[in-house]
C-alpha cells in the first residue's frame, strides 16, 4: 500500500525531474507537500485519539476498523487537495479541472451506482456493527475470518488461506460464527 508520505515524496521527485519549474515554485510545491504530510500525520493522530474515546460498547476490533476507514478517507482527501494545490502552483487552472470533473463526475456517477451502493452498505455495516476485523463470519457462501474492512469491500481469509474480496453491496446476509466480543 502506498503510504501518504511516500506518495508526496514520489510526486515531488517526478515534478523536479520532469517539469521545468523555477526556484520559487519548486519551494512552494515542496512546502505544500511538507504541509500535506504534516497534516496527514496530525490527522492520523487525531483519528487515533478521537475514535479511541468513543463512548459505548465498542470493542477493539470495531475501533480499529473505524480508524482504518477514517485514515483512508483522510488520505484520499489530502491526495485530492494536494493535487489541486500543486496544479495551481504550476499555473494549471484548477477551476476548469473541477468544473470538468463535475461534468465527468455526473457521467461517472450514473455508471458508478454499484460503487455508491457498496459504500453505503459498508457505512451501515460499520454503523450497525454487523461484524468487525477479526470476526469469523459466513458471507455470500464464504466462511472465514474478516481480515480487512473498508467502505467499499470486505476481505475474508478462508481456513485454506484463500483471500476473498467481497463488495459490501453484495452482502445480503451475515452469519457471525464466533467473535471475541461474543465470547467465542
Amino acid at each position: 500500500m502506498l503510504r501518504l508520505s511516500n506518495f508526496w515524496i514520489l510526486l515531488s521527485a517526478f515534478l523536479v525531474s520532469n517539469i521545468q519549474v523555477d526556484g520559487i515554485k519548486a519551494v512552494r510545491i515542496l512546502l505544500i507537500i511538507i504541509g500535506l504530510v504534516l497534516t496527514g500525520k496530525i490527522g492520523n493522530r487525531l483519528i487515533n485519539g478521537l475514535i479511541g474515546r468513543i463512548p459505548g460498547t465498542w470493542n477493539g476490533r470495531r475501533i480499529k476498523t473505524l480508524r482504518d476507514v477514517g485514515k483512508s478517507l483522510l488520505r484520499y482527501i489530502l491526495y485530492f487537495v494536494g493535487a489541486i494545490m500543486i496544479l495551481s502552483e504550476l499555473n494549471v487552472d484548477a477551476r476548469s479541472i473541477l468544473a470538468g470533473a463535475g461534468i465527468v463526475g455526473l457521467a461517472v456517477g450514473i455508471g458508478a451506482q454499484n460503487l455508491v451502493k457498496d459504500v453505503v452498505a459498508g457505512f451501515f455495516i460499520l454503523l450497525e456493527d454487523q461484524f468487525a476485523v477479526g470476526d469469523r463470519v459466513s458471507i455470500a457462501g464464504i466462511t472465514g475470518t474478516v481480515e480487512d474492512m473498508g467502505l467499499r469491500v470486505t476481505k475474508i481469509r478462508e481456513a485454506t488461506g484463500n483471500l476473498n474480496i467481497i463488495s459490501n453491496g453484495e452482502i445480503r446476509q451475515v452469519a457471525r460464527l464466533n467473535s471475541a466480543r461474543d465470547g467465542g
